[in-house]
């Protein structure tokens, strides 16, 4: 992975611990996609379900819903495994919890 890139999901985290909506978007729209890293329909299906759950812009949530739901067939086995992961993160970063 280029450094550049793993710079943007770095910033793309801590902007999200910080409460930053389009990160959530952001990072999904990273994992989805194999032309920055490669691509991780688990890892962006968490950060879009995060985002559906996170985010108060209508657009930016109906973007992360409408990836959800495109992501939800190619992804049928892991769902449980991404749903972990947003569980893990909200834990860990206290986003539900303030």
């Amino acid at each position: 992975m280029p450094k550049n890139i793993g710079e943007a999901i770095k910033w793309y985290r801590k902007s999200v611990a910080q409460g930053y909506a389009g990160a959530y978007c952001g990072l999904g729209d990273l994992y989805e996609s194999d032309d920055c890293v490669a691509r991780d329909y688990v890892q962006a299906y968490k950060w879009f379900n995060l985002a559906t759950a996170s985010v108060s812009a209508p657009e930016l949530r109906d973007h992360a819903v409408t990836r959800c739901k495109q992501l939800a067939p190619k992804i049928a086995e892991e769902i449980a495994e991404a749903g972990r992961l947003a569980n893990a993160w909200n834990q860990s970063h206290l986003i539900f919890n303030q």
